[in-house]
């Protein structure tokens, strides 16, 4: 059953989740809902897709323009462009099990393919090869 009452249930914690507890969290639910602040960056998205995805849980998440350009709908996740369809997402879902661990898995090795940490600081060092590699100075003389 799906139940939705608007506000946060007493028994969640009113608090950040200690990393150290996401992969629990993550693997109690069928569906890992994500909730993002911002549905209209071209390039922020959140950790937690990441995350879920890379513990190889089924996420549902808002459809943005940053989700949908790192991520395929439907096959590493699924995205939803309002509650409504949260709802219904969540509801067909549920009745397919299969279907979940299908995208559940491609999901997961899709983010060990592309999006780990390694991946992400060569990102960040690949400009320092660029200037070393053209023998510029890295600091302003």
């Amino acid at each position: 059953m799906i139940r939705h009452s608007g506000s946060r249930p007493a028994a969640w914690p009113a608090h950040c989740l200690p990393y150290e507890q996401a992969a629990r969290v993550y693997s109690s639910g069928r569906i890992v809902l994500g909730l993002q602040f911002d549905n209209s960056s071209m390039t922020q998205t959140s950790c937690r897709v990441l995350e879920v995805l890379g513990s190889g849980r089924f996420h549902l998440a808002p459809h943005t323009p940053a989700t949908a350009a790192r991520f395929r709908n439907g096959v590493h996740l699924a995205l939803s462009a309002s509650p409504p369809e949260t709802l219904d997402m969540a509801r067909y879902y549920l009745a397919r099990p299969a279907s979940r661990q299908k995208i559940a898995q491609a999901g997961r090795e899709h983010v060990l393919a592309h999006h780990t940490y390694k991946h992400r600081a060569a990102q960040m060092l690949e400009p320092v090869r660029t200037v070393i590699g053209k023998g510029e100075a890295l600091c302003a003389q």
